[in-house]
């Protein structure tokens, strides 16, 4: 260290001007260049600075475009969605008004067919009020083996039938008829007359009368099916339209007035229900119910109609 103090003391004082002045030039040096340096950051800073600024207007610029143009589409949709919604209100009350119109249609519609159908069935009302009383003798198959509408009849061959008819001339035609089909069924027509006391209300229609047993059946009771005969004939001029049809049965004591397996039929006037009033078409009917005709009539008619509408 001494010998380095030693040595630095030797050094001549212009050695030391000399190498400050070149010190101080070299600091003035790097000072210019630290200048220039400075000053081209400063002119970058400003570039740079200028083109954020242009280029965040730009962008500000073009965002403010795009969301004019997202609010211009915005109220266009709307304005169509509202349009679209008017349009739907309106469709859904002229559906509406269909809907009601509709309904009134039906509602008309269906009061038209109920008077239709008043109007028809009082027509054919009317009409098998008015027309004579006919049956026709029906076969499917062979006439004598095949099926035929008396077949129900045929259950009770032999069965006796005394036929007793008011002097009228349809009265006659309609129990020439039931002559005719009670032979075809194998029933036995005793006799055939005319009667004039049937002319009288009472005997309108048809009447069949037949003996009754009452109390604990005895064997000459069992083997009369005249009862049986009687209500089955009655089903079966029912289930042909005839009207006021109805059975009466001999008791005991007139016993002698008809034999044992015997009906005797007595053919009045053709009765008009139609002009007959409401509570007496009703009683009528309440009689049948009551007496399980009504479904019996059904299944017969409906025999009668597959008949009539089978093929050959």
């Amino acid at each position: 260290m001494r010998i380095f103090l030693a040595g630095f003391q030797r050094l001549s004082p212009n050695f030391f001007v000399y190498h400050l002045a070149s010190i101080l030039k070299m600091l003035e040096s790097l000072n210019t260049a630290l200048e220039v340096a400075s000053a081209i950051l400063l002119g970058l800073t400003f570039i740079v600075g200028t083109g954020a600024i242009f280029t965040s207007h730009v962008l500000n610029k073009r965002q403010e475009e795009r969301i004019a143009l997202v609010q211009k589409d915005t109220a266009d949709a709307n304005n169509r969605a509202g349009v679209a919604s008017q349009r739907a209100s309106e469709a859904d009350e002229r559906a509406k008004g269909l809907v009601v119109m509709a309904e009134t249609l039906r509602q008309q519609n269906i009061a038209t067919e109920l008077a239709l159908e008043k109007e028809r069935t009082t027509r054919l009302g009317l009409e098998q009020s008015l027309t004579p009383r006919q049956i026709p003798l029906i076969f499917k198959g062979a006439p004598r083996d095949g099926k035929s509408n008396v077949d129900s009849l045929r259950l009770f061959p032999g069965m006796n039938a005394i036929v007793e008819v008011l002097p009228d001339a349809e009265a006659r035609r309609a129990a020439s008829d039931m002559v005719f089909l009670l032979k075809e069924a194998k029933w036995n027509v005793v006799s055939a007359s005319l009667n004039p006391s049937l002319e009288i209300p009472h005997w309108d229609g048809v009447t069949i009368e037949h003996r009754t047993y009452p109390g604990v059946p005895t064997p000459e009771a069992k083997a009369d099916h005249a009862q049986q005969a009687a209500e089955t004939l009655l089903i079966f001029l029912r289930a042909n339209n005839w009207d006021r049809i109805r059975t009466r049965p001999v008791f005991p004591d007139k016993h002698d007035e008809i034999a044992a397996n015997t009906v005797r039929i007595s053919v009045g006037f053709k009765p008009s229900p139609y002009f007959d009033p409401d509570w007496d078409k009703k009683a009528d009917k309440q009689i049948e119910d009551a007496l399980g005709r009504t479904a019996r009539i059904i299944e017969e008619r409906k025999r009668i109609e597959e008949l009539l509408t089978a093929k050959p």
